[in-house]
């Protein structure tokens, strides 16, 4: 034991586990939300349409954990070594990706998400779409796909620089 508080313990593992837990949650829901939307570019059947009204009904707001990653990660770097890590180049490349990810969150798939829900909520409740509202929801679902693997791409990006910490 270095003569940390068991305080200390239970803070930095809190801030830790929230860190990790939002980013593997939020970048979670971004990726089904561009797994869903790939789906939704061709609806080939009625369960199709049928899971894709049940992902897109309500707000995806558990996605939101998105905006606790830095803040969480944040307090277990100070938490850990103090404020002289916060500005190491592995950190601040980290939230750049997180920054990118989170515009593409922003710009793309949760105003995206916004969109498909009320399309779908004004359409007729079973049996299949029209044609005009098939093209609009194809539409809507195709910028989610590229936005969402560049999620997932910036994420395996930060988790990288974070277990290997390139020049630390």
């Amino acid at each position: 034991m270095t003569g940390r508080s068991t305080s200390y313990y239970v803070a930095y593992g809190s801030a830790l586990t929230v860190h990790v837990a939002s980013a593997v949650v939020g970048f979670g829901m971004l990726g089904l939300s561009g797994l869903y939307g790939s789906w939704g570019r061709h609806l080939d059947s009625a369960k199709e349409l049928r899971d894709l009204r049940q992902f897109f009904g309500t707000p995806n707001r558990i996605g939101r954990s998105l905006w606790l990653i830095p803040v969480a990660g944040g307090a277990a770097l100070w938490l850990n070594h103090g404020v002289r890590t916060l500005d190491q180049a592995w950190v601040i490349a980290a939230l750049v990706c997180w920054v990118a990810a989170t515009v593409a969150a922003t710009g793309v798939i949760w105003p995206g998400e916004a969109q498909i829900r009320s399309l779908l909520a004004d359409a007729p409740p079973h049996g299949k779409l029209d044609v005009d509202t098939e093209e609009r929801l194809a539409a809507l679902c195709r910028p989610m796909v590229p936005a969402a693997a560049a999620c997932d791409v910036l994420f395996v990006m930060a988790l990288g620089l974070m277990v290997l910490k390139p020049g630390s």
